[in-house]
This record gives structure tokens, sequence and C-alpha cells, in this order.
């Protein structure tokens, strides 16, 4: 590992406690996410689901409850002992693991690959091995679900203080996204947060009055 990113590991081994008192609201929203998405993306055939950057497990919990066959991936000891501890009793299985390094797990291993709120923290070169490796995974469907180019004073000044490629990344991830994947479909879940979609097999999971980009 680089010294970047074991620096980032180590940051968020320090802040797990602080995102875990945050599960809960993080819970509500990913719920509602999800209700928004599912107006848009057919999800019928999907079942299996891996999460990277997984963080408190907020996400795997929404959809682990939903019916979905979930992993958790996160380069932070502590994020999962945080998602362990606050998913207890749920059927999530969470891994250990640098999607930038590549993960351990087969080709076509997921019907769905989705990352929430990774992507704008990696500068371009490191979100194109991101999206590489979730298409690796991803057998139907893959998802950046992270902000839209809606921005606002405090997200700015948070996102410039954090250090991370957000101004970029808004600006170029759809392009970034039709370069790598080719067809995309962006869903704005949220006033500042989309989910960018890619299908495998172009525009099969998308509902028939959605057209995909690209």
């Amino acid at each position: 590992m680089d010294d970047s990113r074991k620096e980032s590991a180590e940051l968020f081994d320090r802040i797990a406690g602080i995102y875990g008192l945050f599960f809960h609201i993080q819970r509500r929203m990913y719920a509602r996410t999800l209700e928004r998405v599912g107006q848009t993306l057919n999800l019928e055939g999907v079942e299996t689901v891996i999460d990277i950057g997984c963080g408190t497990g907020a996400l795997c919990s929404v959809l682990a409850q939903q019916g979905f066959r979930v992993t958790g991936v996160d380069s932070s000891r502590r994020m999962l002992r945080q998602a362990v501890r606050r998913t207890a009793g749920e059927d999530i299985t969470f891994v250990r693991g640098d999607v930038l390094q590549g993960l351990e797990l087969e080709d076509g291993s997921f019907d769905l690959a989705v990352c929430s709120y990774v992507a704008h923290g990696m500068d371009q070169s490191r979100r194109l091995v991101l999206y590489r490796e979730m298409c690796r995974l991803s057998e139907k469907l893959m998802a950046v679900h992270d902000y839209n180019r809606t921005r606002s004073v405090i997200t700015d000044a948070v996102e410039t203080l954090e250090g991370g490629d957000y101004f970029q990344f808004i600006e170029e991830v759809t392009q970034e996204l039709q370069r790598e994947i080719c067809s995309i479909k962006v869903i704005d879940v949220g006033k500042r947060s989309a989910w960018y979609v890619c299908a495998k097999e172009a525009g099969s999971s998308f509902r028939e009055d959605e057209t995909p980009v690209g």
C-alpha cells in the first residue's frame, strides 16, 4: 500500500467511531435513495450486491433488509468493526480489502456492484481503477452513488478541507464512465446526489421510459 492510501486507511480508522454515530441517519437516507432508484431501474433480476467502501454498513443493512445477498468491502479495520457491530443479526458478509489493489473475488461475482461517496475522494487515475474493478465484479449493473453537479457553499468548503477530487469529479464523472464502461444512466436521488448507473447489457435494466446516456 502506498503512503497516500495508507494515510487514508488510517484516517478512516480514526474517524470510524464518529461515522458510527450517524449510522441510523445514513440508513434512512439510503432507504429513500433505493426507493427512488427502484422507480428507474429494474432490480428484479438482482440478487447479489457488493458495496465497495461500505464504511459502517448502513447501505449494506438497507440492501440486506430488502432481500439482497450483500457483501461489504472496506480497507479500514475499524470501519468494518463498526459495520459488524451495527448490523449484528443481519445476513451480510464483510471483507477487508483495497479495491485499488484488486479484490480477490471472481469476475462477475455479483449482479450489482455499488460504491457510495467513495469516488469523489480519489484522483482521476484511481477512480478509473475503481470503475474497472466494479465493472469486473458486476454481472449486470454497477452504480456510483455520489455528488451531482448541484453545488453548495458548505459542501465546497468541506470537500476543499478534505482534500479529495470533488470538483473534478462532479465535472467529469459522466464522461469518465462513458469512456470506461460505455452507456450510463444518471438518476438524481437527492438535491445534490445521484446514482451513475452502468448496465452491462446496454439498456436492459432500465425501465421502458428511461434512455441510457452514451
